[in-house]
């Protein structure tokens, strides 16, 4: 994938997000970094501080625990969304999450820093974190409920 490919791919994806901005998209998108990862490389690791998020432009990744030697897979990102160890990236903190390419990825990484400097300039850009940490919240939710259905509590 080439750079302006990946551009062209989180640039509608931004439009769709936050509306038709196009100069402050063109702005934002250029200050992002693309990494090429190859399979089973690590975009975050146990006991990392999270202070990027990223789009996956190709691939797919899963983050897991690793508890007494044994990984427990806990979620799975997927091209055209947004990953990263959240509660981490949001509360400053160190994860127990590790985030792993399940098979050569391409993503654009989005650091906090930029993210905030973003939603000073123009508060439509908080659509985007809306955006992003709702369908965190949501996917939760989800695996919670279905967490405890499966244990008839």
């Amino acid at each position: 994938m080439t750079r302006n490919e990946a551009d062209l791919q989180i640039k509608s994806t931004l439009q769709n997000i936050i509306g038709n901005h196009t100069a402050e998209i063109e702005d934002f998108v250029q200050n992002l970094s693309v990494i090429q990862m190859p399979k089973s490389g690590f975009l975050v690791r146990d006991e990392d501080k999270c202070s990027n998020i990223y789009f996956i432009n190709q691939g797919a990744f899963r983050t897991f625990l690793q508890v007494e030697g044994r990984e427990t897979n806990t979620e799975f990102f997927f091209e055209n969304s947004f990953a990263g160890a959240f509660t981490s990236f949001l509360l400053d903190t160190r994860t127990s999450l590790n985030i792993q390419a399940m098979e050569p990825a391409v993503v654009m990484e989005i650091p906090k820093v930029l993210l905030e400097r973003y939603y000073q300039i123009n508060p439509c850009w908080y659509a985007l974190g809306k955006y992003i940490f709702e369908r965190e919240f949501i996917k939760k939710c989800q695996r919670e409920s279905d967490f405890l259905a499966k244990k008839g509590i």
